[in-house]
């Protein structure tokens, strides 16, 4: 699907809103008067403990400005939106208003995170513009999730992007399906190189090459022959909630392909997207205060650009209820690791790692609840193999119902060439002011 017809996609919403509210004794504006006074506003401040080669911001601020709108036209018919405006003070935002599809290498002040019209039968639910999905049972990576791009600006508050796609789901008592299609590529945001989280490319030091010139970035064609697909099939048996889940479509994270000029004096280096095809499984099922969850995937690559794997995870959920000065405890403890099921080797195309984080990987976000306003929260992620890890103490009190406080530390260590080795100079503390309008 070409840039014009989606643009037409756009234009055809407000129409078919009006068509669907027609003849309805519904007062849109006492709705958007009431949503408008659900927003949120996050105000967020950070200090890196050590200086960077190529950033020296220390002490970023980020100002996000929230508010979900869900106007109903019908019965049936509704309008769901997701606005934000960003502000900051280092150049992660630089864009004047949201596009179709988020290509642009930096957010943007005023963006719709989703805008989809909405069909809600009793049984059938189809949606048409820009969505975000959640697909898989584990709670710290979902492998099996693959329709969405991220903005990986800042690798620990990574966010999901927006797609513009058509999604048609159907729910039965005890089963039912989502098949989803993305007509448009969509790649992840990724740091640039003055960034102090650029992840450095794992298969070769840039140094060992001849001059280089690195090239802007070439995405797939946009026409139906590089459409995404994503099909679901979900249900419940035996106490257990089950999915199957096929995607056909291109990993949204670049890979850099090196290609010779053709003077043969230097090589060039272009960021592209290898296409995938992803099969997977999830299963979660309750027993009594603990439930445990299983999530896996096969990936398998076109042509021999990367290797086929199979990525899995098993965790548990459990709450303990302990009374006195401390109210509760919820453990979240997942497991996490992945398989080659067929190597390729490929010089011509190297990546970051971004799209395989997590290997031989334990994970643990534990709440410790003192009371219904205050918690002590601590997370880490910790990789077996390579003795890198990432831990996050935590504090979180609210105020009032309308004003919360967050603060805490992400520490992060790992030797040169591995995953959280990137980032060990990015240790920082933070503190979040959350208000709720």
């Amino acid at each position: 699907m070409c840039r014009t017809s989606l643009r037409g996609l756009w234009g055809l919403l407000p129409v078919l809103f009006f068509l669907s509210a027609h003849g309805q004794d519904i007062s849109v504006s006492a709705q958007l008067a009431e949503d408008l006074s659900g927003g949120k506003l996050a105000l967020t401040g950070y200090h890196y403990f050590d200086e960077h080669p190529t950033d020296d911001e220390r002490t970023p601020f980020e100002l996000l400005i929230s508010q979900d709108l869900d106007l109903d036209f019908s019965e049936t018919w509704k309008l769901v939106a997701g606005l934000e405006y960003r502000a900051d003070t280092r150049p992660f935002v630089a864009g004047i208003i949201d596009e179709e599809v988020e290509e642009s290498a930096r957010r943007y002040y005023v963006n719709a995170r989703e805008l989809y019209l909405q069909y809600a039968g009793d049984k059938l639910d189809f949606r048409l513009g820009k969505q975000v999905f959640a697909w898989g049972k584990a709670d710290s990576y979902n492998p099996t999730d693959n329709l969405n791009p991220y903005d990986y600006l800042d690798f620990l508050t990574s966010e999901k992007l927006g797609v513009v796609a058509a999604s048609l789901g159907y729910s039965g008592a005890n089963a039912g399906f989502d098949l989803v299609m993305v007509p448009r590529v969509n790649p992840s945001r990724i740091p640039t190189t003055d960034n102090r989280w650029f992840a450095q490319l794992q298969a070769f030091d840039p140094s060992s090459l001849p001059p280089f010139v690195i090239q802007d970035r070439q995405l797939p064609d946009n026409d139906l022959e590089n459409a995404q697909y994503g099909l679901r099939f979900w249900g419940t048996a035996g106490g257990w909630d089950l999915a199957l889940i096929a995607y056909h479509g291109f990993d949204t994270i670049p890979v850099v392909q090196i290609t010779p000029d053709i003077s043969g004096q230097f090589v060039n280096l272009t960021p592209v997207l290898n296409e995938i095809d992803e099969y997977g499984l999830a299963l979660a099922r309750a027993f009594g205060e603990t439930s445990i969850h299983l999530e896996a995937s096969y990936r398998e690559t076109e042509e021999d650009f990367d290797d086929d794997f199979i990525t899995w995870i098993v965790g548990m959920n459990r709450n303990f209820y302990v009374g006195g000065a401390l109210e509760e405890i919820r453990l979240i403890l997942e497991y996490i690791d992945e398989s080659e099921t067929t190597t390729k080797m490929n010089a011509g195309r190297v990546s970051s790692g971004l799209n395989r984080p997590f290997r031989d990987t334990l994970v643990v976000d534990t709440s410790f609840i003192i009371n219904q306003d205050t918690s002590i929260v601590l997370r880490a992620a910790l990789n077996l193999d390579d003795s890198d890890n990432f831990i996050q103490p935590l504090f979180k009190h609210a105020f009032s119902d309308s004003l919360k406080l967050e603060t805490g530390l992400d520490l992060i260590d790992g030797d040169p060439g591995t995953f959280w080795g990137n980032w060990e100079a990015n240790d920082r503390f933070f503190a979040q002011l959350l208000y709720f309008f």
